[in-house]
């Protein structure tokens, strides 16, 4: 955190940086707390670590990542970011291009691991076939996106320092990191299309329209990352070449983009219903936590006669009603009574 004794004026803007960082990283971190929270004891029960899951620990290691970018953003402004650059000594410039070269590999894998972590809860609510394999092609392009961007990164400035950003030979990076985060963002929009066409289908309407607008939070990455392809052309074309004062508002930017992928994850978490939600509920195969039981039951076909069914079957309270509602393991059948109360289920 910036020390008492900085100050915010036009020529040292980097305790602007670190405040923005960590108010956005704990901002974070409380919200990614808060879903594992939720996981970790659910309804009252005994915190069990056997209920977190792959979606869990994914997101963790995209807070813990976002932490170190935090950090490298941290570091970098103590190394003269949000400065002049005629007013940094050499030491300290060969220190700001080895700090940024850094958090460009943390940048792409806290983006990468929150949208897998993402990728992954679809993949295990177990959709249908069409939807699974959107999500499975999701999970292979953010794999490819990550390889892609990590190796054009790697090597931005050329051999034999590639970490030269400032006094080095580069190719166009303000084209590249535009590239880089135009497909992130895609990438988040298909993925919220995807998980919104699962949920659409939960017979809870306040819920579900809840869900829809939780999941549909990752298009408001498209905000900052239309600010970060501004600024990024911004200082490309800039006449005066001071790119430790000019990167201000890409830095400020790219913390926002990365904070916010991270955050669309975790949101949807706050609901208490997503906490019941299981494997295969968007296809009816096991739907919210629920008792099984084997019986007898009845429904009112269209015609109004009543028929009688012996399946088995699963006792379950909508949190939004006071009947009960059955279901069986299956796929659904076309007719569905409506006024969600009862839901039918072919076995």
């Amino acid at each position: 955190m910036p020390s008492p004794g900085n100050s915010i004026n036009s020529d040292n803007r980097g305790p602007a940086i670190d405040i923005a960082v960590w108010i956005c990283f704990i901002l974070c971190a409380l919200s990614i707390v808060a879903k594992v929270w939720t996981k970790l004891g659910r309804r009252g029960q005994k915190i069990h670590a056997g209920n977190l899951q792959l979606d869990d620990y994914l997101l963790v290691l995209s807070l813990l990542s976002l932490g170190a970018y935090s950090v490298t953003v941290s570091q970098q402004v103590k190394a003269g970011l949000g400065k002049h650059l005629d007013s940094l000594s050499d030491r300290d410039v060969a220190r700001y291009e080895k700090i940024e070269y850094a958090s460009y590999f943390l940048y792409v894998a806290t983006i990468f691991l929150a949208n897998a972590t993402g990728v992954v809860f679809g993949l295990m609510l177990e959709p249908a076939l069409k939807l699974l394999r959107v999500l499975q092609g999701l999970m292979a392009w953010n794999s490819l996106w990550y390889l892609a961007s990590t190796l054009a990164t790697a090597f931005q400035c050329g051999t034999p320092a590639p970490w030269r950003s400032v006094r080095g030979q580069c190719f166009d990076r303000a084209a590249f990191w535009a590239i880089i985060d135009i497909i992130n963002m895609a990438t988040n929009i298909c993925l919220a299309v995807v998980l919104c066409r699962i949920v659409i289908i939960l017979q809870m309407s306040r819920t579900r329209y809840f869900l829809l607008a939780l999941f549909s939070s990752r298009f408001l990455l498209a905000i900052p990352a239309a600010f970060k392809v501004f600024f990024l052309f911004r200082e490309r074309h800039s006449e005066q070449r001071d790119p430790t004062s000019s990167s201000v508002d890409i830095v400020i930017s790219s913390v926002l983009v990365a904070t916010m992928t991270v955050m669309a994850t975790a949101w949807p978490f706050m609901n208490p219903v997503m906490g019941h939600l299981q494997p295969g509920w968007s296809t009816g195969a096991v739907h919210l936590s629920a008792q099984g039981i084997s019986g007898k039951a009845t429904r009112t076909s269209d015609s109004g006669a009543t028929q009688s069914t012996t399946k088995h079957v699963a006792r379950l309270r909508d949190p939004e009603v006071s009947d009960t509602t059955l279901i069986s393991t299956g796929e659904y059948e076309d007719r569905q009574q409506s006024g969600n109360k009862w839901i039918w289920l072919k076995h």
